[in-house]
C-alpha cells in the first residue's frame, strides 16, 4: 500500500497547515499512510512509485521536480487532488500547469463555472464545502459576544489607491467588484472574463496583466462588501477579529469593539462565545470555513443567502440571510439579539446539521472516493 501525500505551504494564521493535518489524522484514522512535505522547508519526498494520491492545497507542488528534472507528480502517475480555498483566478498560472491526472476541489458553484468555462479545466471539478474544524467547545457560562465578526480590515478605495494602477483600471475595477452589494447574484470575476477583460487587454497589453486585474476585483470586492457593511455595524456592539480592526480611526458614536488576529485552532473559543456570527464574505463565495466553523460551535449564523446555500440548509430554521440592503442591517441585528433563545435555537439547529452533513470526515470521504475510482 503506498501513501497519501500532502503538500503545504504557507497560509494566513496557518489555516491550511491546520486543515491538512485534520484531513492527514483522518486518513491515518482509516488505516492510510500519510505524508506531509512542507514546501517552505528542505524537501524530502517518498519515491514516486510509494504514492498512491497527491492532495495539494491551492495547487501547491504542482510543478516540483526531481533531480533530473521530471515532474514528480507525473513520475507519481497517480490523482492530484487540488482543493482551492481561494477564487481559482488567484491559482490560474498554477492551475493551467497541473498534471492531467488533476481532480479540482472548490467551495463554490460559481467556481466550478469558472474552472470549466473560463479556464477550460477537462478534470473531474467536485464541490467540496468546508468541513469543521474544531470539536465543540465546552464552556460554562452565557455566550458574552453578542455579534461576532471574522476577517481582516481594510478600506477598499485605500487597497486599490495603493496599488498605483492607471485611472482607467481604477475605475474598470471599482464598477466590477462593487456589483454583488447592488446585484447578489453577480460574480464579479465572472464578469470580467466575459465583458470587461478584453478592454482591459487593451490598456495592459498582456494577458498576465489582465488576469491579474480580474484577482484584485475579487480583493476589492471583498473588502468592498465588509467595508460596507462595517459602515453600520461599527455603531452597534459587534465584535471584529483580524488585522487592522484595531486602527480605525473611532467616531464618536462607534460603539464596536476590536481584536487582533488570532491562529486559526483558536477562533473556536471566540466562536463558542457569540450568539450570532456574521459571515461578511460576498455572495459569490457561497460557502466559507466561517459558516462550517461558527455553527459547530453553537454561534447562530447569518450570511449572504445563495441558491447552493438554500439547496443545504434551511434559512431562519437553522442559518439567517444577512439582509441584501446594507442599511437595514442594524435595526435586524437589534431585532435579532433582542430574542437570544432564539438565536439559541438556530445555533444549536446549525450544529446538528454541521455534525451530520459536514464532519471532519467529509473532504476524506472525498478523497478515498477519487482514489478508489481511478483504480
Amino acid at each position: 500500500m503506498g501513501c497519501v501525500l500532502f503538500f503545504v505551504g504557507q497560509s494566513a494564521n496557518n489555516a491550511i497547515s491546520d486543515t491538512v493535518r485534520r484531513d492527514a489524522a483522518c486518513l491515518a484514522k482509516r488505516g492510510k499512510q500519510v505524508t506531509i512535505v512542507d514546501l517552505t522547508q528542505p524537501l524530502e519526498l517518498p519515491e514516486p512509485a510509494d504514492v498512491d494520491m497527491i492532495v495539494s492545497y491551492q495547487a501547491w507542488g504542482h510543478d516540483l521536480a526531481t533531480a533530473d528534472g521530471h515532474r514528480y507528480a507525473d513520475l507519481a502517475g497517480c490523482p492530484f487532488i487540488v482543493v482551492l480555498g481561494d477564487h481559482p483566478i488567484h491559482h490560474a498560472a498554477r492551475i493551467l500547469a497541473c498534471p492531467k491526472t488533476s481532480v479540482f476541489c472548490v467551495g463554490s458553484q460559481n467556481q466550478m463555472t469558472f474552472l470549466r468555462d473560463v479556464l477550460n479545466v477537462s478534470g473531474d471539478i467536485h464541490l467540496l464545502p468546508a468541513g469543521m474544524f474544531a470539536e465543540q467547545v465546552r464552556r460554562d457560562g452565557p455566550r458574552d459576544i453578542g455579534a461576532l465578526v471574522i476577517g481582516h480590515a481594510q478600506d477598499p478605495a485605500a487597497f486599490l489607491a495603493a496599488q498605483k494602477l492607471p485611472p482607467a483600471l481604477n475605475e474598470i475595477i471599482a464598477a466590477f467588484a462593487e456589483r454583488p452589494l447592488s446585484e447578489p447574484d453577480v460574480d464579479p470575476i465572472m464578469d470580467y472574463m466575459r465583458s470587461g477583460f478584453d478592454r482591459v487587454m487593451q490598456i495592459v497589453g498582456n494577458e498576465a496583466s489582465a488576469v491579474s486585474v480580474g484577482r484584485l476585483i475579487d480583493l476589492v470586492s471583498r473588502r468592498h462588501f465588509r467595508w460596507r457593511y462595517f459602515q453600520v455595524l461599527r455603531k452597534m456592539p459587534v465584535t471584529f477579529v483580524g488585522d487592522d480592526w484595531e486602527k480605525i480611526p473611532r467616531e464618536g458614536d462607534d460603539a464596536f469593539t476590536a481584536q487582533p488576529s488570532i491562529p486559526f485552532k483558536a477562533l473556536a473559543e471566540v466562536y463558542a462565545r457569540a450568539r450570532i456570527c456574521l459571515n461578511l464574505h460576498p455572495p459569490y463565495y457561497d460557502f466559507h470555513e466561517r459558516l462550517i466553523d461558527a455553527m459547530t460551535q453553537g454561534a447562530a449564523v447569518a450570511t449572504p443567502e445563495t441558491a447552493l446555500l438554500q439547496s443545504r440548509f434551511d434559512f431562519g430554521q437553522n442559518i439567517l440571510a444577512l439582509p441584501v440592503k446594507v442599511e437595514e442591517t442594524g435595526p435586524w441585528l437589534e431585532a435579532q439579539l433582542s430574542e437570544p433563545a432564539a438565536l439559541a435555537t438556530i445555533g444549536q439547529a446549525g450544529r446538528e446539521i454541521v455534525e451530520r452533513e459536514y464532519g471532519y470526515e467529509k473532504p476524506v470521504d472525498l478523497f478515498l472516493g477519487v482514489l478508489a475510482a481511478k483504480g
